[in-house]
């Protein structure tokens, strides 16, 4: 499974976009039927959907916690932190912000 050193939750992932965007940013659960509904303002096919609906139940069910270094030992390179991510991409999120 692809992971990185570090494991984040999404009270985590929401401090640290609100950080590099300089605003607050909060996660508010949903239930899975709201997120299938927000998915669905999407040009999403069903299929795209169903994918994303069955992946937040293995995260809530824990498939994807935990940590390891397969990506730096297939690569050679360390991950990507979110933080440089976001960085990195830091217009694209400020747009996507600013046309919602």
């Amino acid at each position: 499974m692809l992971q990185g050193p570090v494991e984040l939750d999404q009270h985590a992932i929401a401090a640290e976009v609100g950080k590099v965007l300089d605003r607050p940013v909060r996660y508010v659960p949903q239930s899975l039927e709201e997120y299938r509904q927000h998915l669905q303002g999407y040009p999403l096919g069903e299929f795209t959907i169903q994918h994303f609906c069955e992946v937040a139940v293995d995260y809530q069910n824990g498939i994807f916690a935990g940590t390891n270094h397969v990506i730096e030992q297939v690569t050679g390179q360390a991950p990507q932190t979110l933080e440089t991510f976001l960085l990195e991409h830091r217009q694209a999120f400020r747009d996507d912000m600013q046309e919602k």
